[in-house]
């Protein structure tokens, strides 16, 4: 069990409701990872996650090629898909993900860019 799968269960087994389950992270498609994204919409959790980084098609990455996760790509300041994001019709919605100011380890703060700057937006809406 891969550890993507191994927290989610956690997750259904032990989250409190009710509650927003954010994962700015991805592979290749799984359809046994989409599964427990399932588990945990049943749970009764609303799962976000980051379309990806490939500028490809978000229908072949997990757990963003899943049907009850609400799946975010990067936008830029213009309000435009940022040329990494990946897109698709797995996508549901686009938020800020472009030179984004994020904290750094050991304090700092730098630009960064990424679905995994988008995906935390809409986790703080749901």
């Amino acid at each position: 069990m891969s550890d993507t799968i191994a927290a989610m269960s956690w997750v259904v087994s032990n989250g409190d409701l009710p509650g927003v389950v954010s994962m700015s992270l991805g592979g290749g498609y799984s359809a046994e990872e989409n599964e427990y994204v399932t588990d945990l919409y049943d749970a009764g959790f609303v799962v976000v996650v980051a379309a990806g980084n490939d500028n490809d098609d978000a229908c072949n990455y997990s757990p963003a090629s899943a049907a009850d996760a609400i799946t975010v790509g990067s936008s830029t300041i213009n309000d435009e898909a940022s040329y990494f994001s990946n897109y698709g019709t797995c996508n549901d919605i686009y938020a800020p993900g472009s030179n984004i100011y994020s904290v750094t380890t050991g304090g700092g703060y730098e630009e960064m860019s990424g679905t995994s700057m988008a995906c935390p937006h809409v986790s703080g809406v749901a």
